[in-house]
C-alpha cells in the first residue's frame, strides 16, 4: 500500500487503527466484561504499539507520513477512562463510539454496520487468493 501511495505521489495516510481494542470491537471482547475486558483491551494496546511501529517505518521507507489519530495518547486516555459497560453493551460492540456518532448525525446505516475485515470490504482477499505462491 506505501509503495502505491508513493507511486501516486500521495504523502500522507490516515488510518483507523484503534477504536476495535480501545471500544471493544473485536468478537473476541463479547465473552469479557468489567476488570477482565479491560486488561484484554490493555494487552492487545502493547500488541497494537509494536503494529504502529512496524507500520510506520514502512511508511517512513517510502516518503510517508503516517497519521494514527486514534492512537495518540490523549485518545488513548479518554478511551480507557471509558467504563467497560459502555465499550461492550448487550452484545454491541463499540456500544460508545456508536453512540457518540449518532449524537453527532451520523446516518444510522453508519452507526448500526456491522464490522467487516479491511482485506473482505477492499475486495484484498480475493486477489490474495488468485495469487499463485
Amino acid at each position: 500500500i506505501f509503495k502505491r501511495a508513493h507511486e501516486l505521489g500521495i504523502r500522507g495516510i490516515v488510518t483507523g487503527q484503534g477504536p476495535d481494542i480501545l471500544f471493544a470491537g473485536y468478537h473476541k471482547y463479547k465473552q469479557l466484561s468489567g476488570t477482565e475486558l479491560e486488561n484484554e483491551i490493555k494487552k492487545d494496546l502493547v500488541l497494537l504499539e509494536t503494529d504502529k511501529k512496524r507500520d510506520g517505518a514502512m511508511a517512513n521507507h517510502f516518503g510517508i507520513t503516517l497519521l494514527n489519530p486514534y492512537l495518540e495518547q490523549d485518545f488513548v486516555d479518554f478511551s480507557l477512562s471509558v467504563p467497560s459497560e459502555l465499550k461492550l453493551k448487550d452484545g454491541v460492540e463499540k456500544y460508545f463510539m456508536r453512540k457518540w456518532g449518532k449524537t453527532r448525525g451520523l446516518p444510522q446505516e453508519i452507526v448500526v454496520r456491522p464490522k467487516k475485515a479491511f482485506q473482505y470490504s477492499t475486495g484484498l482477499q480475493k486477489k490474495v487468493n488468485k495469487m499463485k505462491v
